[in-house]
């Protein structure tokens, strides 16, 4: 995933759509990214009841090699 913190949030809108609300949305990232950084920008973005959108929906963090850099369920606030 390449861009700034919008193009982070749109390709995140993009994916919830795509499965309906409901499953996990992948993107892939740089090794080392601060992946819970991405994570709390996009929900600072969004009111609770426009969060509450996404509750069914996760984001999964790869780098190229596969490695799982984490999973979050988007509609949890991060604390």
């Amino acid at each position: 995933m390449q861009g700034n913190a919008n193009s982070f949030n749109a390709a995140l809108r993009t994916g919830a759509d795509q499965v309906e609300f409901d499953g996990e949305v992948w993107a892939q990232v740089p090794p080392g990214s601060d992946v819970e950084s991405f994570v709390r920008q996009f929900q600072r973005n969004r009111s609770d009841a426009r969060l509450a959108d996404y509750e069914r929906v996760s984001v999964v963090f790869r780098d190229p090699e596969g490695n799982d850099l984490g999973r979050y369920r988007l509609g949890e606030r991060l604390p």
